[in-house]
């Protein structure tokens, strides 16, 4: 296995080093080749994951908290400089801004959030509330009449009207909310209940990443041998049964194996979403529309993530007791479990016929 990803590796060095494009961002030439360079992006970004808490957790612990915001400044200049000299430059192509789009699908989103976190902080009933999803509600259906109308529209209509990519979409959304909460929450636990420093929590996250880096390569002959759609639904299922492992953990609960097993099992469901859900948003969709779908796939995970966050979050704070973090990790993770569910249950509803074919797609992603 690990084999097989030094040879991907060496596939994209070679790439810049002979001038052709590099895997992620050319058409793929088979749907294997796709499946495998979405794998790999995966994959790399587990270790990736893994690698910021640890470092967030040793700057934390040995400097400030601040350096791992400012960490993010060398690294962002030494991106820069790579892009400049390794990515091949695209030619420009002329298009209007659809600002009316950008502007009504950003409020929305944010508003639609925002009312989660006054709810859990104000009430369901509160105006601040109620008004953050009133504005929400008429901002998001004003973007997609925008949408309809535009000339150059931010987002095409006609890429929504494939019932599998729907049912993508939502799945993925739905996992990447309960992943971000995964995050969010047990990190706080092991520190505030388990007494772990900030290195030793983001350690403690290792199982999570290096069980993604080591499932994540089996996707491609997964994909090929079950179709997306039982993939999904499987990973669903998964990650409802890690959420409801945590959900029982409290102040008595040691990591091993009242975090470990669960955060083992959250790893497998989400290895299972990330690349199988990839393929089918991205699946079938026309090359003149590639980036727009790259595009689709990258919104659809930062709403879905803030949004899932939001409302787990919600449900822990209207359950918690002050002074006590555990307490309301039973009703927050059993409302991820549920929700969690319910990705699986869209996913057998509206996924493609297994082995169903499409055109080759960009990578983008």
């Amino acid at each position: 296995m690990l084999d097989h990803f030094v040879g991907l590796l060496e596939q994209v060095l070679n790439s810049q080093v002979t001038g052709a494009k590099p895997l992620q961002v050319q058409m793929a030439r088979d749907e294997a080749e796709r499946n495998r360079g979405l794998s790999l992006f995966i994959a790399v970004s587990s270790v990736g994951a893994s690698a910021g808490l640890i470092l967030g957790g040793a700057l934390t612990d040995l400097l400030s908290w601040r350096w791992s915001l400012l960490i993010n400044v060398p690294i962002g200049a030494v991106v820069l400089v790579v892009i400049g000299r390794l990515v091949e430059e695209t030619e420009p192509k002329l298009a209007r801004l659809d600002i009316s789009g950008a502007l009504t699908a950003t409020i929305g989103s944010v508003a639609l959030v925002y009312g989660f976190i006054s709810a859990a902080e104000h009430g369901w009933v509160s105006v601040l509330t109620i008004s953050a999803f009133a504005i929400s509600a008429v901002l998001l259906v004003s973007f997609f009449q925008i949408e309809r109308r535009a000339a150059q529209p931010l987002l095409d209509l006609s890429l929504l009207r494939s019932r599998p990519r729907l049912g993508g979409l939502a799945v993925m959304a739905i996992i990447v909310g309960m992943h971000f909460s995964v995050l969010f929450l047990i990190v706080q636990y092991l520190q505030q209940v388990l007494g772990f420093a900030p290195l030793a929590a983001g350690l403690a996250y290792l199982p999570l990443s290096m069980t993604m880096f080591v499932v994540s390569p089996t996707m491609p002959r997964f994909i090929a041998r079950f179709g997306t759609r039982a993939l999904l639904a499987a990973g669903g299922v998964l990650v409802a049964a890690s959420c409801a492992g945590f959900a029982m953990l409290d102040g008595r609960s040691t990591y091993f194996p009242a975090v470990f097993i669960p955060l083992v099992l959250h790893a497998i469901g989400v290895a299972l979403v990330f690349t199988p859900g990839t393929v089918a948003i991205l699946e079938g969709v026309p090359d003149e529309h590639a980036g727009a779908a790259s595009g689709l796939l990258q919104m659809d995970q930062q709403v879905g993530g803030a949004l899932g966050l939001a409302v787990v979050a919600a449900v822990y704070a209207a359950n918690a007791v002050p002074k006590d973090f555990s307490s309301g990790l039973g009703a927050g993770f059993t409302a991820a479990a549920a929700i969690s569910l319910l990705s699986a249950v869209i996913a057998v509803r509206t996924g493609g016929r297994r082995g169903a074919s499409a055109p080759a797609v960009a990578t983008n992603s």
